[in-house]
């Protein structure tokens, strides 16, 4: 991914995590590692798809995943403009 549009992505990520950690108790999980579920999330299928199989594999809570997913989708929606 080009740099400036890894650190934008980085930015827009924070952003939601910032938020997220307001309203929240627990720790957060760092952008790569986010990233690194939803790829995994989005890379399969079937079983090893479940919420519950990604989470085992990351080493996280079910809700870890979909709050990763969930903020990795945001900020690439944040940059869809900037990318396409």
């Amino acid at each position: 991914m080009h740099q400036s549009m890894w650190k934008s992505f980085g930015d827009a990520s924070e952003m939601r995590q910032k938020s997220a950690e307001s309203n929240t108790q627990g720790r957060t999980l760092t952008v790569p590692s986010q990233l690194a579920i939803t790829l995994f999330h989005f890379g399969h299928f079937g079983s090893a798809a479940s919420v519950d199989a990604i989470a085992q594999w990351a080493g996280c809570s079910a809700g870890a995943v979909v709050n990763s997913t969930c903020c990795i989708i945001k900020a690439f929606l944040l940059l869809h403009d900037q990318a396409i």
